[in-house]
């Protein structure tokens, strides 16, 4: 998904990383003329795809 890849710099930096930001998002949806039913659903996928990354990412940190 070309928005995930877009707004994934959008992300705070520190300890951790940080969830893409809500105002990004609806950033995003404004710039491409997403209606109020496509943002809820963009905003679905991001969310969905950031839990994938965070799962891949704390698998591979547990692997020896």
């Amino acid at each position: 998904m070309n928005a995930y890849i877009d707004l994934k710099n959008d992300r705070s930096m520190g300890m951790a990383m940080g969830p893409i930001p809500w105002s990004s998002v609806v950033l995003y949806a404004s710039v491409h003329n997403l209606d109020a039913d496509e943002l809820y659903e963009l905003n679905y996928l991001i969310r969905a795809m950031e839990a994938a990354e965070w799962e891949h990412d704390q698998k591979q940190k547990d692997q020896p």
